[in-house]
């Protein structure tokens, strides 16, 4: 669900949650925010069968 900067609280869990999940799939998270006009998160995994 979609809702303006501050209108809601997290756990501050989520990102951690991810990062877990990411290592355990040899991915990795990278980030781009830009102020005022939000963030995007891009998810890189490793290809199938790759050491």
């Amino acid at each position: 669900m979609w809702a303006p900067a501050g209108a809601m609280k997290g756990t501050g869990l989520g990102l951690a949650i991810v990062k877990h999940i990411l290592a355990r799939h040899r991915a990795r998270l990278e980030i781009e925010s830009a102020q005022g006009k939000g963030s995007v998160f891009t998810v890189h995994f490793m290809p199938s069968g790759a050491v």
